[in-house]
Formats: structure tokens, C-alpha cells, sequence
């Protein structure tokens, strides 16, 4: 090694060494001594559902709720939002962006969804759990009310009463002839 390639490595050297103290003295990054890691934070800060309501109060730390629909609510509206903002959510294993909404399709009964999330750096996971129960169609197929248009009925409708009274008069409003139900209204037993 001549004496031109001797003082080239020196200064090589000393180059990577003032490289080394400077980025030493600054965290190691370069990024003035502060390093950013991701979130270890694997929580939810809201759980809400849309035309329905959680029975119980939302919390962070409470990981099961239910709610409960009409026969006629055939899907429900649930929105999860992380605590953390780079967390990962899974609802019923559908990755969705936290605060976005997920339509969830219902059967009658009891329909259990699971509410994933996971850190931004994988270390933890939480899976949150809401039961929906669907009312069964009601079986009940008495009439609530009956009526007549521009008539009235002269006997005060009882929704426990199952039979018509034939002959029933009914009284008319003004300009309308009265009418007689026929006999066909007679006991469906």
C-alpha cells in the first residue's frame, strides 16, 4: 500500500467515525434523540350499533355485550373504533377500517359477533363479543283493532272477542246509506 492509499483509508476512517459520534448523539436515527414505536394498545374506545342500542354501557376493559332487535331488524349497523389509531380490526374475520361501519345480516335468535383488534405492533390481541337476539315472528294473530271507513261500529271492538255478532247494525256517517253486515261474520270456530 503506497502512501496515497494510507491516507485515503484514515480518512475513510476517520469519516466513519464522526458518522458514528454524530449519530450517537442523536439517538442513533437521526431523528433528534425520539423514536417512534408502534402501539402495544389493542382496546376499542367506542362500540356502537345504529338503530339499536348495547344493553350495557361501553367500556374499554368489558368484553362482552348483547343487544337485542325486533323480528323485523333482519341485519344490524355496528361501528368499532380502536383506541389506538394504527390498530387492526376484524369483525367476524372482515378487516375494516376502525370507525367504519360493518353490516351484519341476522338470523332469529341468538347471532354472536366477534370483535377483533390487534396492536399496531402484533404483541397483544382483544376480540370483543356481542350477542344479538333476534325476536322469533310473533304468533299472536288476533286483530289489535277493527274499523270501518266513513262507518262507525254501534259495539265497542274487544280484542278478545273471536266472534262476530251477526246481524251487527252499524251506523252511518252523513250522506251514506246504513248497512247490515251479513251473516258470514258468524263464529270462525
Amino acid at each position: 500500500m503506497d502512501l496515497n492509499n494510507r491516507d485515503r483509508l484514515n480518512w475513510h476512517l476517520i469519516y466513519a467515525l464522526a458518522l458514528m459520534i454524530l449519530l450517537s448523539s442523536c439517538g442513533g436515527g437521526g431523528g433528534g434523540g425520539s423514536e417512534t414505536t408502534a402501539s402495544s394498545d389493542a382496546t376499542l374506545s367506542e362500540l356502537r350499533l345504529e338503530a339499536s342500542i348495547l344493553e350495557q354501557t361501553f367500556q374499554t376493559d368489558q368484553l362482552h355485550y348483547s343487544a337485542s332487535v325486533a323480528f323485523n331488524q333482519d341485519r344490524i349497523t355496528l361501528i368499532a373504533v380502536a383506541t389506538s389509531t394504527d390498530a387492526r380490526i376484524r369483525i367476524n374475520g372482515t378487516q375494516l377500517a376502525s370507525g367504519s361501519r360493518s353490516e351484519i345480516d341476522l338470523i332469529v335468535g341468538q347471532n354472536l359477533i366477534d370483535i377483533e383488534v390487534t396492536s399496531a405492533n402484533y404483541s397483544s390481541k382483544v376480540t370483543y363479543t356481542l350477542s344479538v337476539t333476534r325476536a322469533p315472528a310473533s304468533s299472536d294473530a288476533s286483530l289489535s283493532e277493527l274499523g270501518m271507513m266513513n262507518a262507525e261500529l254501534d259495539q265497542t271492538f274487544q280484542p278478545s272477542q273471536t266472534r262476530a255478532i251477526a246481524p251487527a247494525w252499524v251506523s252511518c256517517k252523513p250522506a251514506l246509506n246504513c248497512l247490515r253486515l251479513p251473516k258470514i261474520l258468524a263464529p270462525l270456530c
